[in-house]
Parts: C-alpha cells; sequence; structure tokens
C-alpha cells in the first residue's frame, strides 16, 4: 500500500493545478460577488460546450498516443467559410449544409492521409 507521501509526489503536477485552480476562484470570488452564483456558472458553462465536445472528438486520438491538430484547423476552415458565405449573401441553411459538407470531407481526406498513406496524424 502505497504512503500519502508516495502518492502526492506522484500526482504532484496535478496537485500544483488543482491548488492554482481553487486560488484562481478564490481570488475571482474576491473580485466579483456574483462569480459563484448559479446563474453566473450556467452562462459561463453555456461558453464552454462547443470546446468540450471537440475536446471529446480528439479524446480517442491522444489516447491511441497520436497527436491531431487537423480539428482545429477544420474548424477555422469552416469559421471562415462560413463568414465568406455570410457575406456574399447565402442563405444560412445552405451555408450550414455546405460547412458540414467541407468538413466532412477534410476530414475524411486527412483520415486517409494518416490510415493509408501512413503519415503522421500531426
Amino acid at each position: 500500500m502505497e504512503s500519502i507521501r508516495t502518492k502526492a509526489a506522484r500526482y504532484r503536477w496535478e496537485l500544483i493545478l488543482l491548488a492554482l485552480i481553487v486560488a484562481a476562484a478564490a481570488w475571482a470570488t474576491g473580485l466579483s460577488p456574483y462569480y459563484l452564483e448559479a446563474g453566473q456558472l450556467l452562462n459561463s458553462s453555456r461558453n464552454f460546450v462547443f470546446t468540450g465536445i471537440m475536446a471529446l472528438g480528439l479524446m480517442a486520438v491522444i489516447v491511441t498516443g497520436e497527436m491531431d491538430l487537423s480539428l482545429p484547423s477544420i474548424l477555422a476552415v469552416c469559421t471562415v467559410l462560413l463568414a465568406k458565405s455570410s457575406a456574399a449573401g447565402l442563405p444560412l441553411p445552405a451555408a450550414v449544409v455546405l460547412i458540414f459538407a467541407v468538413a466532412a470531407v477534410l476530414g475524411a481526406l486527412n483520415g486517409f492521409l494518416v490510415a493509408k498513406l501512413r503519415l503522421p496524424a500531426l
């Protein structure tokens, strides 16, 4: 059975990050009395939903020991494409369909390059 000191040494960086998160929360609470209110926490969490969904998609890649930067790149291409199509006057439903199609093609191309041509996922 491991001692507490051995476990603390093994998870040293995680404990440091936890202490920093607690310190940041305490500091933010001191700055604003609204920081820990339920409405504020729910509003803040809405902003992280999209990032969390992307992180779930990347989790399988990271667990297998790969590093894949194509998701943020495809997201950037689709963001610019949405802005350009909006500026060109394309209706939103058509632009969304176009963006999904472009994202699927880029993702399939990246998957082909990694799986068949054995290029590094990075």
